[in-house]
């Protein structure tokens, strides 16, 4: 088996371990809270766009567990 045929057989059991989480059909969840993107953009100063990531393509796990609500308030609640 070659690297890419290795790459392709982990991406289909990655996608078949999404589905069974998260079957096509099941309520997506709902964001309680929603921005005016381009207005928050354009206010003055610096504006910090911020991305909560488990995997890096090139550096790999990241994060193995993490709590995305509670990182995204932090961000939230220090300007991004």
């Amino acid at each position: 088996m070659n690297f890419l045929d290795e790459v392709v057989a982990r991406k289909r059991q990655e996608v078949a371990a999404r589905r069974n989480a998260h079957p096509v059909g099941a309520p997506a969840p709902r964001f309680t809270r929603r921005g005016d993107f381009a207005a928050a953009l354009a206010k003055p100063g610096l504006q910090v766009i911020a991305e909560i990531k488990r995997r890096s393509p090139s550096q790999g796990l990241l994060r193995a567990s993490l709590d995305v609500g509670k990182i995204a308030g932090d961000y939230e609640g220090n300007g991004a």
